[in-house]
Order: structure tokens, then sequence, then C-alpha cells
């Protein structure tokens, strides 16, 4: 779904434990790349966006 976590662990990520590391997207939430030609996709939280949410959230 959409705006969902991308988890890494520790921990058990399937129960929504461990470290985020991105952020699912897709249009019309994602879908079937073989049917429909639609699919989902993560965007990787790195240093740059770690540096823009701090200088943004103080």
């Amino acid at each position: 779904m959409s705006g969902s976590p991308v988890l890494i662990g520790p921990g058990n990520t399937l129960a929504g434990e461990g470290t985020v590391i991105g952020v699912l997207g897709g249009l019309r939430e994602g879908g079937d790349p073989k049917k429909d030609g639609l699919s989902s996709y993560a965007n990787r939280l790195d240093g740059d966006f770690q540096r823009f949410w701090t200088s943004h959230t103080r």
C-alpha cells in the first residue's frame, strides 16, 4: 500500500519491528507488472533525506 514503510531487521519486520529505510509508492496502489504494467517502488531514506528531515524539524 502506498506510503507503507520499508523495514529491515533486527526484529520481526512482518510485525512492524525494525528500522525504516524507505517508503513504498506506486501508481494506483502498484499492481501486477505482468498483468497491467503497474509496479510498486520504494524510495530509500538516505543521508540526504536525514539532513533534510533534521533541518526542517527543529
